[in-house]
């Protein structure tokens, strides 16, 4: 009989729904797991003191680790001010900048040929390791050998390189009759050119295990760390910025990005970038999701994604008092800004406003002062501190920084409407430090775009 019907005019009763709770009040207070496993005669703990101490030694010594390490800051404390409520005052900031300009000429001031410019980034380590890995595979898919080169890989990256300034509209017109490019045409044949590429292998299969292949980009990853650890060899400016990247990208990849505020093109491969205001990248990472951290590790990041993303990039820093990094309001927050201060690295971020509780700036009534109305608010943590600086031009932006506030005062051209002319604002220090330093990272994401190989690949190596 079901359940489910009853007899007319009773009423029926509904099983009682336990919401999360509730769930303390169903479990028993005297049930235990450990005691049912003690009646059944399973043993729980081990009787040999010795093994426990040398747990807790291995577990003091990895803290200590942990806490001495310059790299990685200690759990403990991220976890506190990932916690922590500031308390902010209405006055000045008082610290005086530091000097940010660089000394030296940058790049190089010695004039350096391509090849010489393309051997800093990409080693002859680096070509030797595809062209072992690329015969490799070649061999174990059809049996021959492919006998490629490193001569002749680093003409095929020169290839790539020329189609990413003289765009067609498939691979074979580079070859083909009344479309014939030179340039490419001379250095090799089509099917020699289709064969290597084809086949291009930057790690042994049977190498990885499920660990590895939690990232995403392990197949690339040695090529991606080899040519990062060259980037940080470079000297590095004293301002840096970090953004996003994105390399165009319409093909099928688990790890593509949808980015509808880039101007041109909005698909393709997100990557974090630390560049300066050359352009110069000096460190970088493929965004794989936001779960994960760098490398595609599954641990994330400890203060999140929006700062991680900062405090990793920042690493490879030269060790020096003089560094200044930039950020805008995706990645800025006061547990960034006071972790990179324990750092000893100097910042300047926009900050979105939720993420200042109780910082006591000026509401949107204050608006009505007119342009170039300004508010600076301060607070303290740990001998360490930062000022938020609120100023209303066209629209209201929020600056948050642990090196320099508002003063002194600079003027700003701006456009009247209303006088139909231009006019000069007071502009706060910090709007002006910021304008001057975050470009790097644009300018690196031009020229991503404007110089890129636009012709689609058979199939995704990833």
């Amino acid at each position: 009989m079901n359940q489910s019907l009853c007899a007319p005019g009773t009423i029926r009763e509904r099983p009682k729904r336990f919401v999360h709770a509730n769930l303390l009040d169903v479990i028993n207070p005297n049930e235990s797991d450990f005691s049912a496993d003690e009646k059944s005669g399973k043993k729980v703990s081990g009787d040999s003191s010795d093994e426990g101490d040398a747990i807790q030694t291995e577990v003091k010594e990895a803290e200590e680790e942990v806490a001495t390490s310059t790299d990685a800051p200690p759990v403990d404390r991220i976890l506190q001010n990932m916690k922590r409520r500031y308390t902010w005052v209405k006055k000045d900031f008082d610290i005086e900048a530091g000097s940010f300009e660089n000394n030296s000429p940058l790049p190089p001031a010695e004039p350096l040929s391509a090849v010489e410019y393309f051997d800093m980034f990409v080693s002859r380590s680096m070509l030797k390791a595809v062209v072992d890995e690329s015969n490799k595979y070649y061999f174990q898919k059809h049996g021959a050998t492919l006998n490629l080169t490193v001569k002749e890989l680093t003409s095929v990256l020169g290839m790539f390189f020329r189609m990413g300034l003289v765009n067609m509209h498939r691979v074979r017109a580079y070859w083909e009759n009344g479309s014939t490019y030179e340039l490419v045409a001379q250095v090799m044949s089509r099917n020699r050119f289709e064969k290597i590429t084809s086949h291009l292998h930057f790690f042994y299969n049977e190498a990885a295990n499920d660990k590895v292949k939690e990232d995403e980009c392990w197949k690339v990853r040695p090529w991606l760390s080899s040519l990062s650890s060259n980037m940080v060899v470079l000297p590095q400016e004293k301002k840096s910025a970090v953004d996003e990247i994105l390399i165009p990208f319409c093909g099928r990849c688990y790890i593509r990005q949808y980015m509808p505020n880039k101007p041109k093109s909005k698909w393709g491969l997100k990557l974090w970038a630390r560049s300066g205001e050359s352009g110069l990248c000096y460190d970088f990472d493929v965004y794989q999701r936001c779960n994960k951290g760098f490398h595609g590790s599954q641990g994330g990041y400890q203060l999140g994604l929006e700062a991680g993303v900062v405090l990793q990039l920042c690493s490879s820093l030269p060790k020096r008092d003089n560094n200044l990094v930039v950020a805008d309001n995706f990645f800025t927050g006061p547990q960034l800004v006071e972790e990179l201060s324990r750092m000893g690295i100097s910042y300047i971020g926009t900050v979105r406003e939720n993420r200042l509780s109780c910082s006591k700036l000026m509401d949107e009534k204050s608006k009505k002062r007119g342009r170039d109305t300004c508010d600076t608010s301060v607070t303290s943590c740990d001998q360490k501190t930062m000022v938020a600086v609120k100023w209303h031009d066209n629209r209201t932006v929020t600056l948050l920084s642990n090196c320099i506030g508002a003063d002194p005062l600079t003027s700003a051209k701006r456009w009247d409407s209303k006088e139909k002319k231009h006019i000069f604002v007071d502009c706060p220090a910090i709007i002006s430090s910021y304008n001057r330093s975050m470009g790097g990272v644009n300018l690196l994401d031009k020229m991503c775009f404007s110089y890129r190989f636009s012709i689609r690949s058979k199939c995704w190596y990833m």
